[in-house]
């Protein structure tokens, strides 16, 4: 099934990607006819109007992997494009979209938005197949590295760690150099083929193509294989030196620079847009370039016990980026919903925000929250798109996040205070008056049901999550069911299904009961008055 969905707030190279996409499927919907094709380097398997529209992308990727590697296979790269999951799922695994077949040494790829960079990384993964007798870890390298291109950069740039993805690797690899867990040169030959991380290949084939002399060994090197000669082992403990001190003493900053009507700047974990013009007035007024600053500051904390809370380490599948507007009024007109401060698009995989009068702290906050789920989606795809999300778990997570203090240099997350703080009033208003939704049904609620009573239900699933978090297991101490947070978490990220998930979270435990005992620990919550 093929929908079109354009995402708000694209930039202009997304715009361009939208557009190309949508006019392909408009001229091929009604014709899927298939037809076998040629151009110079490539044998082309789709219908009509793919191999016409796509065979020239194709050629300019083989151009520059030509460029770069000094050499090129003989024979023709086999490529099979399909345009739904079902026909491409019988031809490749499932949730992909890019497949190489070798032993029918086919390139198999499934057409999505994304295409650009998933068929170039079709492409390369040909390229190299074709050449033959290359070792799998350099392989894997140059795949990596060459599979970030989506067809339009010049290679000067794309050649250097101010590209966004390489950015993006870049910092994840010198995060991993400093733990001792980059596998580098010959470290990265002893690994199993099916356990090479994709940071540590990334890093060796940028290392490889931009290190002093590095790209010349390695011209040389798949000159000789391609020839049938055969060459000494190319990882030796002197190539081994040369890729770690590259790494070591790699410089990994990009500056801030003006794009699209704002300031784009790089933190350690996001890219952030902040729109010209923006200033926030009160106690400590802030003007474009402080609000940068300080969003850099904070959402990297923040994005700190994301990682932590759902123990993800890895690299995420796109660098998550933030939309800050410099009014409401700009942040409407972009799409956003009224009413709000930030919210996370999952189309877009976007979080968007404006600065609200008086401070950044209730917008941070809200950032925090909605930070929560972008962080989610990225790391875990799919969730949010299974119909039994539950939202209470969802919502009620991001709310402690919400939650959220910043004491010195760190972040405190499932405090009182924050979002929090705004909860608390609500949820003992509704059990005094007895609505609060029994724990039993929360947890089962669908989303529509769910936002039917919008203020109850935000405000009990923060509750209940804190009270999972907090509550204490014995006098002066903390965290009795702790382990059922832990638990959800673990299974949602995982894609299983909620009532699997809730069978292993709250296995042994009556919802009656743990009903009870959360409304008598919640009506004893200070409220923000009484603190």
């Amino acid at each position: 099934m093929i929908t079109l969905a354009l995402a708000l707030l694209l930039c202009p190279q997304e715009e361009d990607d939208w557009k190309a996409y949508s006019t392909l499927l408009k001229r091929v919907l009604g014709d899927f006819k298939s037809e076998k094709a040629e151009t110079e380097h490539f044998s082309l398997d789709s219908v009509r109007g793919a191999n016409k529209e796509f065979g020239p992308h194709f050629e300019a990727v083989f151009a520059f992997v030509a460029e770069g590697l000094g050499t090129q296979p003989k024979d023709r790269i086999d490529v099979e494009m399909w345009f739904s999951d079902r026909d491409y799922d019988k031809r490749a695994p499932a949730d992909t979209y890019v497949h190489l077949d070798a032993e029918r040494g086919m390139v198999v790829l499934l057409l999505s938005p994304a295409w650009r960079t998933n068929f170039a990384r079709g492409a390369v993964a040909g390229y190299l197949h074709k050449l033959g007798g290359i070792d799998a870890p350099l392989r894997h390298a140059l795949r990596a590295y060459f599979g970030e291109w989506d067809g339009r950069m010049e290679a000067a740039k794309f050649n250097t760690l101010t590209h966004e993805r390489h950015f993006m690797l870049a910092l994840h690899a010198k995060h991993q150099l400093s733990k001792g867990k980059l596998a580098l040169g010959k470290r990265l030959w002893e690994i199993k083929e099916a356990d090479i991380d994709p940071v540590s290949a990334w890093a060796n084939g940028y290392a490889l193509m931009n290190g002093k002399g590095l790209r010349d060994k390695l011209r040389a090197h798949l000159a000789a294989v391609v020839e049938g000669k055969k060459p000494e082992a190319f990882a030796t403990p002197a190539l081994d030196a040369e890729i770690k001190t590259f790494w070591s003493s790699a410089q990994v900053k990009v500056d801030d620079r003006e794009e699209n009507g704002g300031t784009v700047g790089e933190s350690r974990h996001y890219t952030i847009w902040v729109e010209t013009g923006t200033a926030i007035a009160g106690k400590a007024p802030m003007d474009q370039k402080a609000v940068m600053k300080d969003l850099k500051e904070k959402m990297d904390l923040v994005y700190v016990k994301y990682s932590q809370a759902f123990k993800f380490d890895a690299l995420l599948t796109r660098r998550p980026r933030i939309f800050f507007h410099k009014s409401e009024a700009s942040y409407v007109r972009g799409g956003a919903p009224r009413g709000s401060l930030a919210y996370y698009s999952p189309g877009s995989k976007k979080l968007v925000a404006y600065a609200a009068e008086g401070g950044m702290i209730e917008t941070f906050q809200t950032m925090a929250h909605e930070g929560c789920h972008q962080f989610f989606d990225l790391a875990f795809p799919g969730f949010y798109e299974k119909e039994d999300n539950p939202s209470w778990f969802s919502e009620g997570l991001a709310e402690c996040f919400a939650a959220c203090e910043i004491r010195g240099r760190d972040l405190f997350i499932f405090t009182l205070g924050g979002g929090g703080a705004q909860r608390i009033p609500n949820i003992k208003y509704y059990l005094e008056q007895g609505e609060a939704t029994p724990t039993a049904d929360l947890l089962n609620l669908s989303h529509p049901e769910f936002m039917s009573k919008a203020d109850l239900h935000y405000a009990q699933s923060w509750s209940l999550c804190h009270f999972l978090w907090n509550a204490p297991a014995q006098a002066g101490g903390g965290g009795k069911y702790k382990d059922v947070v832990l638990k959800l978490i673990d299974g949602f990220k995982r894609g299983r299904d909620r009532d699997e998930v809730y069978k292993a979270a709250f296995k042994g435990m009556d919802l009656d009961k743990l009903h009870k005992e959360w409304a008598d620990y919640t009506k004893k919550l200070p409220s923000p008055k009484e603190k």
